[in-house]
């Protein structure tokens, strides 16, 4: 599996591989995705105790109801990075390192897992381009071989141009199915992302093997007091 990877701080000061890694030495798997939202939280907060985190935080939109960040790391500095999580299982059951049982639910559903992700990357460069001090990241944890792996099949799907397997780069109009390019699950992305994924647990016997999946994103124009040139 490729490992290459860009550097990604955390309010400019948590490595969010370093805390990931971190993260994984205790906790190999959790209940849902609000389990892994607080574990991931509470893990930044102890590598850096002066990032302040905040959870389910609102987002003004243009119209309608606010959007939600499912974190907002922040220093008294004023780096500020807004954080997107996925977490898409299919069922296991057992135990953990410590004895604690889990019992993992088949979401089944892996095309709107790959839709719903894409759209946090899509959010969260609205959010950046709002607020050119907020840096994003769009984190998916996953047990499912489906997602980080290639289409076993040849077939044409709604989701095709939302896979998120090793190697894909998302980037442009993205068009959900036959849409022609204004359909409500469409999407465009500004930037270029390579997706690939990093080892999170192994397949041992503290858990299913999870594998994860990050995009960094940064606001369109220069961020204020970073050289653009």
């Amino acid at each position: 599996m490729h490992q290459s990877w860009t550097v990604t701080l955390i309010a400019g000061r948590v490595e969010l591989r370093d805390a990931l890694e971190q993260l994984a030495t205790h906790r190999s798997v959790f209940h849902s995705e609000a389990d892994f939202q607080f574990a991931l939280g509470w893990e930044i907060k102890t590598l850096s105790p002066d990032v302040n985190i905040r959870m389910e935080v609102p987002q003004p939109r243009p119209a309608g109801r606010p959007e939600y960040l499912d974190l907002l790391c922040s220093t008294p500095e004023g780096g500020r990075t807004a954080i997107e999580l996925k977490y898409a299982t299919t069922s296991w059951t057992g135990r953990d390192r410590h004895g604690e049982t889990y019992r993992l639910a088949h979401h089944a559903a892996w095309d709107l897992a790959r839709r719903y992700y894409v759209h946090d990357v899509e959010r969260l460069e609205r959010f950046c381009d709002a607020s050119p001090s907020t840096s994003g990241v769009a984190v998916m944890l996953t047990n499912v071989a489906d997602l980080w792996g290639p289409p076993r099949s040849p077939r044409a799907t709604q989701d095709a141009n939302f896979r998120l397997h090793e190697g894909v780069t998302l980037s442009g109009q993205l068009t959900w199915g036959t849409s022609t390019g204004d359909g409500p699950y469409d999407a465009r992305v500004r930037g270029e992302y390579p997706l690939t994924w990093h080892p999170f647990a192994g397949p041992d016997a503290d858990g299913p093997e999870m594998r994860w999946l990050a995009v960094a994103v940064e606001p369109s124009a220069p961020r204020p007091g970073v050289d653009a040139g």
